[in-house]
């Protein structure tokens, strides 16, 4: 159903927290996660609408020294 924004637990059941900001309702697992929201709801919203960072290391198959984060034309 939903995703507490303050610690990341999966919803599967409409709870009592809930908090509306910028037009969003948002649920929570617990009055603590709401109140923390509440205090701040900008600095949560933002985390969860970030896209996650690349992270995967890519190696060239004909040089194995050569180590980029993220596909591309190899170095060499």
């Amino acid at each position: 159903m939903a995703r507490d924004p303050v610690c990341g637990m999966d919803l599967t059941e409409p709870t009592a927290f809930t908090h509306d900001h910028k037009g969003e309702r948002y649920h929570f697992c617990s009055k603590h996660c709401s109140d923390k929201f509440s205090q701040d709801p900008d600095h949560y919203v933002t985390h969860v609408e970030a896209a996650p960072a690349q992270t995967t290391i890519y190696t060239c198959p004909m040089h194995p020294e050569i180590r980029e984060v993220g596909p591309g034309s190899c170095a060499k």
